[in-house]
């Protein structure tokens, strides 16, 4: 196996790829729920996640010439970003899907391997940034943008690994979602999509500290805590994607 060929992105190295065979991919969905759902997941979002992996999975395949065939795994992600914080009445949800190639490869064992990573960003830019909603627009407006552009990098980057090692490209055996660095590793998630504040929210409130020194002895100390509302969001949406091809000698 060829050892896996990455873009100059700024990312920290990945390690060497698990990929399963098809298209893997991360959906991601809201729905409005009751508060007495907080601790499960919530079925309408959990629908909606797998949708919105589907139609990724659509927008890579048409990118590269393949079909999407049925679901093969699903898996549930944790949302480690928010931690305590929630957004009431809403609900969040992020569904890893493994969808089959249909007419792909498998990966046969001793075969020759070609693996590359292809990155690609866009700039968010909603219509009003100081308001939830448009900037929630902006960044899955984005994360669509930049699904295709990922995929086509890769196999550009593939191609190129291929020809340097005297090889020809096969068939697709594997396209998988890289995690965001420092997030993603177990069943933590995390997706600059999915919220600032919570599940859907880019906007909310924290509580500034005023500090002042203390009177006698001069040593800073907090007198306060005020409330101020602010709006979170990442002014570009990036995303990594790796492919596998089977290839063959020249």
């Amino acid at each position: 196996m060829l050892a896996a060929v990455s873009p100059a992105s700024g990312l920290p190295p990945v390690a060497e790829s698990e990929a399963e065979p098809g298209i893997s991919i991360t959906g991601i969905g809201f729905a409005r729920s009751r508060a007495d759902r907080a601790s499960s997941a919530d079925p309408t979002a959990v629908a909606r996640a797998v949708r919105n992996a589907r139609s990724r999975a659509g927008t890579i395949a048409r990118a590269l010439g393949l079909r999407v065939g049925e679901v093969e795994k699903v898996e549930l992600r944790q949302l480690s970003q928010f931690g305590e914080r929630s957004s009431a009445g809403i609900a969040g949800a992020a569904a890893t899907v493994r969808f089959a190639i249909v007419g792909g490869a498998t990966d046969a064992e001793g075969a020759l391997d070609v693996e590359a990573y292809g990155a690609a960003s866009a700039p968010v830019r909603p219509a009003d940034p100081d308001r939830s909603r448009p900037i929630k627009r902006a960044v899955l407006a984005a994360r669509r943008r930049v699904t295709p552009e990922a995929a086509v990098s890769a196999r550009g980057n593939a191609a190129t690994a291929a020809r340097s090692a005297g090889l020809a490209l096969g068939q697709i055996v594997s396209i998988a979602e890289a995690p965001a660095p420092y997030y993603g590793y177990g069943s933590s998630f995390y997706d600059a999509a999915l919220g600032s504040f919570g599940p859907g929210r880019f906007c909310g409130f924290y509580r500034r500290a005023v500090i002042r020194p203390d009177p006698k002895t001069g040593v800073p100390r907090v007198v306060r805590r005020v409330p101020r509302r602010s709006c979170t969001f990442q002014t570009r949406y990036s995303l990594n994607l790796e492919v596998g091809y089977l290839a063959r000698t020249r």
